[in-house]
């Protein structure tokens, strides 16, 4: 058995698997055999791992939230996202020498309605050392490029290796 620690998530049909009050906030323990997976609902306390009502989850959200998502340098966002075809070698360049914010992202952050909020998504690209998997431009950008939060996830865990 594989017992491990991971965020708390929504569902698709928008239950929630999390944890219990004796939990962490923003934790959740789970557990694997090997062939299925499964989040916990409701665990009577962390000295007694084993004791909980699991829920069965999918691999893909087993894997999300089981593997910890680092956050990852500027270099290596621009790198990845070079990498995949996202940017190109010269907006990599121009936005690591020049601070300059790709044309996709610029449409991107285009769309935020409310200016000071805007104003703010702005700074974070340009004056970002790193880049936080948490952060909710992270998930606005990801999912403008077309990818599910799973690859968005698994874009951080490759950028992590740059």
């Amino acid at each position: 058995m594989k017992y491990f620690t991971y965020d708390l998530f929504t569902q698709e049909d928008g239950s929630m698997i999390g944890p219990s009050q004796n939990l962490p906030t923003g934790s959740l323990t789970g557990i694997s055999d090997g062939s299925k997976y499964y989040g916990a609902a409701e665990i009577e306390s962390l000295d007694v791992i084993g004791q909980f009502n699991p829920v069965e989850i999918s691999k893909e959200l087993f894997d999300r939230y089981a593997i910890p998502v680092p956050p990852i340098s500027a270099r290596q966002f621009y790198m990845q996202a070079e990498k995949e075809g996202l940017l190109t070698k010269q907006e990599v360049s121009d936005a690591l020498t020049h601070k300059m914010i790709p044309v996709s992202i610029r449409t991107i952050l285009d769309s935020i309605t409310d200016a000071d909020q805007k104003f703010a998504a702005e700074m974070q690209i340009v004056a970002a050392v790193t880049f936080d998997r948490k952060n909710p431009l992270s998930e606005m950008i990801g999912l403008a490029f077309g990818k599910t939060t799973y690859q968005i996830d698994q874009f951080f865990r490759d950028a992590s290796t740059l």
